[in-house]
């Protein structure tokens, strides 16, 4: 029989049984207690794994329209775009008088040190003008005791997004009565591009991202990259740590070489070149990759190769990775 009011027809009851009364549930409500589990299951597997589930859950929770989740940072996102009807463009100058350490965390775009014989740390930040997913807008530039803390704003996770073209650039000066004590970049999907750096220790910690390190002057230095390849030409007198997974190291060592020196990469080729006259007793241990060297070695124990008086202790370890000494 047709039903002439706008009302649901009640569902018929179900019979108990001899394990209780058995519940029946509607398509909508079926529905909101799916989402209601889903979101409960995010959010306790956020506090036990923060960054799988801002990578993991962020994709999967965005069938919300309008809506996107960060579950790192235990923020939602409302997705909508900025709009930048003028291109950014700002400098921001520090004495070095004042400033010790430098700490760069940057999400896309580019970052570049460059060397300047100013007397201050010049600071340039560049944003086209245009229509961005993420606000651009948000970067900060703050010097405190004698670290400059320079931050793009951007969200931990990109929840899918691109992030923004943002430029960064910094104009270190190189005086001899001058220097860095440390600086310390974290980046993800950005060009890294640091020339004539003069430093006490250098610590880049990258994913998505290319490291160009270019007449680099420390006493040690940390280079970590995930999906990236690794470029550095300089010297190093007292620590060297490179490593890379899905990326190539291509190192050129200048000077006198550090009295120890890690490579470690999975899926990449490592090739590294020293001075001529340099010592150094380079082991290598590898998984499904090979060994060559353009310059002989003075003494080979296995998988052990000395070179000069083999003062250096190098080693290299690869897997789906291949090594090279360059004359």
């Amino acid at each position: 029989m047709a039903m002439k009011s706008g009302r649901r027809p009640e569902a018929p009851q179900v019979p108990a049984t001899t394990g209780g009364r058995r519940f029946g549930l509607t398509r909508s409500e079926a529905i909101k207690v799916g989402i209601g589990v889903t979101l409960m299951a995010a959010l306790v597997l956020g506090a036990v794994l923060p960054s799988c589930t801002s990578a993991v859950f962020g994709s999967v929770l965005r069938v919300i329209p309008g809506i996107s989740f960060n579950l790192g940072s235990w923020s939602l996102n409302p997705g909508n775009p900025t709009t930048l009807s003028e291109p950014i463009d700002t400098t921001n100058a520090y004495s070095t008088d004042e400033v010790t350490d430098l700490r760069v965390t940057w999400r896309g775009g580019t970052v570049r040190i460059v060397p300047t014989e100013g007397a201050e740390v010049v600071v340039r930040e560049e944003v086209a003008a245009g229509d961005y997913r993420m606000d651009p807008t948000q970067a900060t530039f703050e010097l405190n005791g004698g670290t400059l803390a320079i931050a793009d704003g951007l969200p931990e996770s990109d929840n899918g997004y691109d992030y923004p073209d943002m430029r960064l650039t910094t104009e270190v000066p190189v005086r001899e009565s001058w220097k860095l004590r440390n600086v310390s970049i974290q980046s993800t999907s950005s060009a890294l591009d640091l020339g004539g750096l003069a430093c006490a220790a250098l610590d880049v910690d990258t994913v998505s991202s290319g490291l160009v390190v270019a007449d680099l002057a420390a006493e040690r230095a940390e280079l970590a990259t995930v999906s990236g390849n690794v470029k550095l030409v300089g010297s190093v007198s007292a620590d060297l740590a490179v490593d890379t997974v899905s990326g190539v190291q291509d190192l050129a060592l200048t000077g006198a070489l550090p009295p120890q020196v890690s490579c470690d990469t999975v899926s990449g080729d490592v090739s590294l070149q020293m001075p001529a006259d340099a010592g150094a007793t380079v082991g290598v241990s590898s998984i499904s990759g090979g060994f060559t060297s353009d310059r002989p070695a003075s003494a080979q124990s296995g998988d052990t190769y000395v070179y000069g008086d083999g003062a250096s202790r190098i080693t290299i370890n690869t897997v789906s990775g291949n090594m090279r000494v360059l004359a």
